[in-house]
């Protein structure tokens, strides 16, 4: 009976060893595919950032375009009010002509 008990106890033993093994495997393998994806998250957010710093210099450059679109309509509007002051200078000119005309006859 101490013998079948010694070699109960030597499998039960071997079983436990070779799950402690199979289980090492495991964990390792865990630990090997979570330091790839930590890898490839890494990766990934660098190019997130870089990705970010891009569209904010892009963001600036479009803020500088609109500024300069903003300005340019001023521009034109002022224009436009100039144009329609010197037009109604030009009508005081007509009617002066006009008078001056009708005065010399």
């Amino acid at each position: 009976m101490v013998m079948s008990e010694m070699q109960e106890m030597r499998r039960r033993h071997d079983d436990l060893e070779q799950r402690f093994v199979i289980h090492e495997v495991e964990d390792q393998q865990k630990w090997d595919n979570m330091l790839q994806e930590m890898k490839v998250t890494q990766a990934t957010v660098s190019e997130l950032v870089e990705a970010t710093r891009n569209l904010r210099d892009s963001t600036s450059d479009l803020l500088q375009i609109i500024e300069a679109w903003r300005s340019m309509n001023g521009v034109i509007k002022a224009g436009t009010m100039l144009g329609r002051f010197v037009t109604w200078l030009a009508g005081f000119a007509v009617v002066g002509a006009f008078i001056t005309w009708f005065t010399a006859k």
